[in-house]
């Protein structure tokens, strides 16, 4: 699936709060547009003496009604961002899930959760509001500009088109300047958001030492975040300058000139001061349509960025294993030297088998590379995780009353036929050790439990 696509898939078209919202939103804008029409017949026909009851109560109820199709659209708005959130959440979860070794992976691991639980619910809800914005200004221009061309003045049109051209060559130009900031702005803030996420430990705990390092990566993060995103914002900004230049010299010399055209013709006279200030207030949604038009190339960047948590992690982590300096110990004491051949035989059969060998020489990641390859029938339980137990609230308890109701759990609800179990007697004391430990034998007599020990 190309990238294109992905984008397209990010923002859940076909659901029906986003249909809803645009079609209440079309409602809106053609209210609102008609208002336009009604206000021009009415000068007309005063102009002229005619009557003015019909046209005043239909300009009236297009000003009032559309606030109900509105604040629908709103409601909608807001649901449709829950879906795209929803749905990126799903897709992030089918992208991810049973991929150890993107767990073991301690840089990928962070990029994905501060993407997640961050950036991605920012993106998401920016990319729902501007297409909101875009699909609003969109009708309101050329809705309305159609109504003043047939009506009022059709050389308006002309005009309009010919800023929309202009405007469309300044962003094609443009185009690669705005990519490459808007990426860089993504990444300052993802960057902040790692340096944030640590912020706990090297606060509360006090380490003069690890606040102080702490505190120069996370100034530097800032630093980086800020500039990044203040030259994004300044770039533009001068992109909608120059879009406001390029609309208003056109459809002033129209105004003009229509003016001193139609000067012994006083009801198209007449209409034609009626609408200027909508026509000046249409202006305006053109200038945000096309400064809308101008960042479309930032919105698909940081959609961009985030779809890259949703592509499987691939790296090969037996680059990380040293087998040399790893040995197996079996249940009866047998010790043989790690090999690939050697795990899938012992992990066959019920028994406990224990992994040791230097520090550094790969024996966790042994760890999630059979997790990897066995798949559902392994369980793994790492040194340090947030996976989520029945008992997973109680923060009263202590390592050891925390791990024996983990292990409790997992023989009573887990039937994995493998569980993996990775320093499991780090900062134990003994009593516990020798407690947990015959906890472990007891699981080991109908499954293979599989324990990495210093």
């Amino acid at each position: 699936m190309n990238m294109t696509t992905r984008i397209s898939d990010l923002f859940r078209w076909k659901s029906n709060a986003a249909r809803g919202c645009l079609a209440a939103l079309t409602v809106q804008q053609l209210l609102v547009a008609s208002s336009t029409v009604w206000i021009t017949l009415l000068i007309k026909s005063v102009s002229v003496g005619g009557g003015v009851a019909l046209y005043l109560g239909l300009y009236l109820g297009s000003l009032a009604f559309p606030y109900l199709p509105g604040g629908l659209a709103l409601v909608l708005l807001s649901k449709w961002e829950q879906k795209m959130n929803r749905g990126f959440l799903d897709d992030f979860i089918a992208g991810n899930r049973s991929r150890p070794t993107a767990w073991s992976s301690k840089a990928e691991r962070e990029w994905r959760i501060s993407i997640l639980a961050s950036e991605s619910r920012q993106t998401l809800a920016q990319a729902a509001e501007y297409s909101y914005k875009s699909a609003a200004s969109s009708m309101n221009v050329f809705l309305n500009i159609l109504v003043i061309s047939v009506l009022v003045e059709r050389k308006f049109a002309l005009a309009y088109g010919a800023s929309l051209v202009a405007s469309a060559l300044l962003y094609r130009t443009l185009l690669r300047q705005q990519s490459h900031l808007a990426c860089a702005a993504q990444s300052g803030r993802i960057g902040l958001t790692r340096e944030l996420i640590s912020a706990w430990d090297n606060v509360v705990l006090g380490n003069r030492y690890n606040f102080g390092r702490w505190k120069e990566g996370l100034d530097r993060s800032f630093a980086d975040a800020a500039g990044a995103a203040v030259r994004l914002v300044s770039f533009n900004q001068l992109i909608s300058v120059a879009i406001a230049c390029m609309t208003l010299i056109p459809t002033v010399s129209v105004v003009v000139w229509s003016v001193l055209a139609k000067q012994d013709d006083v009801p198209a006279l007449s209409a034609l001061i009626v609408v200027l200030p909508r026509l000046f207030m249409i202006l305006t949604s053109t200038h945000e349509l096309l400064s809308l038009a101008s960042r479309w190339n930032e919105q698909q960047a940081k959609l961009g960025g985030i779809l890259s948590v949703l592509l499987p992690f691939r790296e090969e982590i037996g680059a990380r294993i040293q087998w040399s300096k790893i040995s197996l110990r079996s249940v009866d004491g047998t010790v043989a030297a790690a090999s690939p051949a050697v795990l899938e035989l012992l992990t066959q059969m019920p028994g406990r088998v224990t992994i040791s060998g230097e520090n550094g020489a790969g024996k966790s990641s042994l760890l999630t590379m059979l997790k990897e390859k066995i798949g559902a029938d392994a369980f793994f339980l790492p040194a340090h995780h947030a996976l989520r137990f029945a008992h997973s609230s109680d923060k009263g308890a202590s390592t050891g009353q925390s791990l024996r109701r983990v292990l409790e759990e997992i023989e009573r609800s887990v039937p994995a036929k493998v569980l993996l179990l990775d320093e499991w007697a780090a900062n134990l004391d003994s009593e516990n050790r020798e407690h947990l430990s015959r906890l472990i034998d007891r699981i080991a007599v109908g499954r293979c439990v599989v324990e990495v020990l210093h």
